[in-house]
């Protein structure tokens, strides 16, 4: 199986899944991975029609990985999203984004913080996600514009 990560990741990886890239044994139970590495803001492709563009946002102070697919693009655990990112992020029909409450948050977006990526980054569509136990789903929805809505467990975006 292909697995895509940057560096960073790949490091993180090796160390807490030692026995997955130093075997003691071999034989069933033990994943095959394929490593990818990735790197910031260079798009790769996985079949003809899928072009995939990891943009750098950052989550506290760590640096983590959002995910462009073509126009669709998948930015959560993150409380700032940097100037090349939020160009990575431009023209998009659906955006996810992180959104872990209505109030601020010191490591994810809050309600205002999000809808104010929203705002600069125009995507069609929004579904806010990471939601905590704070947000209620009928009544928090009338705080989002129409473009906006929060996601849900077995949603489909079509």
């Amino acid at each position: 199986m292909g697995i895509y990560a940057d560096e960073i990741a790949w490091q993180d990886l090796r160390r807490i899944f030692q026995y997955i890239f130093q075997p003691t044994h071999f034989g069933g139970g033990l994943p095959q991975l394929i490593p990818h590495t990735i790197i910031k803001n260079a798009p790769f492709c996985i079949g003809k029609d899928l072009e995939i563009t990891p943009l750098e946002v950052i989550h506290g102070k760590l640096p983590v990985i959002a995910y462009r697919f073509n126009d669709f693009a998948y930015a959560t655990d993150l409380n700032f999203i940097p100037e090349d990112a939020m160009q990575g992020l431009m023209d998009l029909d659906v955006l996810v984004l992180d959104c872990v409450r209505i109030k601020p948050h010191s490591t994810h977006l809050g309600l205002n913080e999000a809808l104010e990526y929203i705002e600069k980054i125009k995507p069609k569509r929004t579904f806010l996600t990471h939601l905590n136990h704070d947000v209620l789903y009928e009544r928090d929805s009338k705080l989002l514009p129409d473009n906006v809505q929060f996601a849900y467990d077995e949603l489909v975006v079509e």
